[in-house]
């Protein structure tokens, strides 16, 4: 048994040490953190460890180095999904960076991921605090995402992907390749439905911001600033900007958008019922280029449309 002010346990099994590892919420002297314990029969309780600064739901995984042959790091997170990344030997967690953000959006909390996937993905399903008035449920569930770990700008930072098996849900779909962005238009595109699936790519060219409105939403990217903006929040861009790669997932009460292969993540609460089904590129300051475009119409899990 575990006595103790907090909540939340997350059990994972530690291969090396042949043993189960709990990291909980802990306040401990005032302050709070994520403490760790082991146990050899998930009944007995040893405890080792805390780091400090952390609040509600914690998570502990391994994720390899993308890239680097038999590399890899540990990560820890809360409930805001801030997170650090270090070496766990069981017992002690290590921090050599963090805390990192990687979601930017306005509804994202307190997100678990799945243990022992079988073909080894770490995947990660959030709450979205979503209100939906008049409906008989309680909020949402964002989309589910793979997190992966990679060296962006030359630093481990964590990056997430809508999940492949997204496509199951595709339907019809529009592409488009090589449309000139005028400064100060607004080019409409043709999308089907209503819930959408987006890969965009854009040459800025000399535009300053270039960007899709998405059912009146707007997604825009400031050259100038590197930063990603949507509804108020706002996502610093690394790396180079001669190419900008977006990935939007649509759906009845919520925009998810990834950058920069996931290194950027800003899951929007919307409510899109009232809003026409409308999908717009732009550029502003300058004339840009929308190199590719491909809307796939999502079904629902629950309903045909």
């Amino acid at each position: 048994m575990v006595r103790h002010r907090g909540r939340d346990p997350k059990i994972i099994w530690y291969e090396p040490g042949r043993h189960w590892v709990m990291a909980v919420y802990d306040e401990h002297a005032g302050k709070r953190w994520i403490a760790f314990y082991r146990s050899r029969d998930l009944k007995n309780w040893e405890f080792c460890s805390r780091i400090e600064g952390f609040y509600e739901c914690p998570e502990l995984f391994a994720l390899p180095i993308e890239g680097e042959e038999g590399q890899s790091r540990w990560i820890a997170y809360a409930a805001d999904g801030a997170y650090v990344v270090g070496q766990f030997d069981g017992q002690r967690f290590t921090v050599e960076s963090g805390k990192h953000r990687y979601n930017f959006g306005n509804c994202f909390y307190a997100s678990q991921t799945f243990n022992n996937v079988p073909d080894g993905r770490r995947i990660q399903i959030a709450w979205g605090r979503v209100n939906f008035p008049g409906m008989p449920f309680n909020q949402m569930m964002t989309f589910p995402v793979e997190l992966t770990l990679r060296r962006v700008g030359g630093r481990l930072r964590l990056c997430a992907r809508p999940v492949r098996e997204l496509a199951l849900l595709h339907s019809d779909r529009c592409t488009y390749g090589k449309l000139p962005l005028k400064q100060g238009q607004r080019l409409p595109l043709d999308a089907p439905g209503r819930l959408w699936h987006i890969l965009a790519r854009f040459s800025p060219g000399m535009a300053k911001r270039v960007g899709l409105s998405v059912r009146g939403v707007e997604v825009t990217v400031d050259v100038e600033r590197r930063e990603l903006r949507c509804a108020g929040q706002r996502a610093p861009l690394l790396g180079e900007m001669n190419g900008i790669e977006l990935e939007i997932l649509v759906d009845r009460g919520s925009i998810e958008i990834f950058a920069q292969r996931g290194a950027v993540y800003i899951p929007i609460g919307v409510l899109m019922a009232d809003r026409p089904p409308r999908l717009e590129a732009f550029a502003v300051g300058g004339n840009g280029t929308l190199e590719e475009l491909t809307v796939w119409r999502v079904r629902s899990i629950w309903f045909g449309d």
